[in-house]
Order: structure tokens, then sequence, then C-alpha cells
């Protein structure tokens, strides 16, 4: 009777997960912009321009990073900040950016049903 005499090679991957907050947002600097928000929404606030610019760092800090997949909420602000992002990446052509509609605030701060817009009209 022969022995056989086996190799397994196991290989590990390892991955990052980077978890990024929005920038500023609208509202915290002016608490007057939930009077007149856009489809009565005054839980999706846009970024300021300050927002903005941080999303850009944050995009400038992890422009070294192998980043394959960006999952984002459907908030305006989230988006704007993702994109931003985005447009300091590396290769960003190569990038999908998955909007996660269960990625939203806790409920209990929020309209109900959340005011972000719906996948169709964020297409």
């Amino acid at each position: 009777m022969a022995t056989i005499k086996t190799t397994m090679q196991v290989t590990r991957t390892i991955r990052n997960l980077w978890v990024v907050r929005h920038g500023e947002r609208i509202d915290k600097v002016n608490p007057e912009w939930i009077k007149t928000a856009p489809r009565g929404a005054w839980d999706d606030p846009p970024l300021t321009e300050k927002g903005i610019n941080q999303a850009k760092e944050a995009g400038k800090r992890l422009r070294d990073e192998e980043i394959d997949y960006i999952f984002c909420s459907p908030f305006i602000r989230c988006l704007q900040t993702a994109t931003a992002i985005v447009g300091e990446l590396k290769e960003n052509a190569k990038l999908k950016l998955f909007v996660e509609p269960g990625f939203v605030e806790d409920l209990s701060i929020t309209q109900f049903p959340p005011g972000c817009l719906s996948a169709k009209d964020l297409q």
C-alpha cells in the first residue's frame, strides 16, 4: 500500500475596510437651511464648500490605497463625499460606486421615510 503525501497551501488575503463619514453639511452651519430644504427633505442636506474640500482631502489620503469598491448611503451629502473622494483616487474610472439604502442614519433622526432620493432618481 502506497502512502500519498499531500501538501495543502493556504493563502490568506488581507482586506482593508475604510469607513469615511461625510464632510461638513449645510444645516450645521446654517440652521435656517431646513426651512427651504428641497423636497421638504430636511434630513438630506448637501455639503458645504468646506465639506467638499474635506472629502477631497480624504481622497488624497486614500490615493495610494488599493480600493476595489465604494459603498455609499443614498443621502446627497454622502454621495457628494464619495464622488469627491473618487475624483482624487488614482485610476478612478475603474471604480464603481454602489448606493446602499441600508446605510442611512438612525431612523429616529430622519424623516419617515428618510428624505433621500430613490435609486431611480439618484441614477
